[in-house]
């Protein structure tokens, strides 16, 4: 079996578990030593996305990096990205999605067509005169 970690430069790099030769906690959390460097788990949002966004992942919001592959949908009004999988038990899966990140997964608007972007358009308009003078527009 393999493991994802981050190498000594804190780069992605792929490791055999049989390769460990041990596990040492430390403040930064669990090293993992091998007869060919020290490695680390990916820890922050920021580490997890070096790792993951090699293999289609994207950070949508401070605290989602998200597998677009499975995504299903985004609602721009709610900046919401949703997932349908048969393990959710018929349950929906979502995942926010920030203004600032809502171009990464513009071209999933469906049920709307042009309307669905404009709508888009709008809200993020809203949302930068909010930001900018602090104005709450309904």
């Amino acid at each position: 079996m393999k493991m994802l970690l981050l190498n000594e430069k804190g780069l992605p790099e792929t490791v055999g578990v049989r390769e460990i030769l041990f596990i040492n906690q430390t403040k930064k959390g669990p090293e993992f030593v091998t007869g060919s460097g020290v490695y680390r788990f990916p820890l922050t949002m920021e580490q997890l996305y070096g790792v993951f966004h090699l293999y289609g992942f994207e950070q949508l919001d401070r605290n989602a990096i998200v597998n677009l592959e499975h995504v299903q949908r985004y609602d721009p009004t709610n900046r919401t990205v949703y997932f349908e999988t048969e393990e959710a038990g018929g349950s929906t899966i979502y995942a926010t999605v920030s203004a600032t990140n809502a171009a990464k997964v513009k071209h999933l608007i469906r049920d709307g067509g042009i309307e669905a972007e404009e709508k888009e358009e709008e809200y993020f308009l809203l949302y930068k005169l909010k930001r900018l003078f602090g104005i709450g527009i309904v």
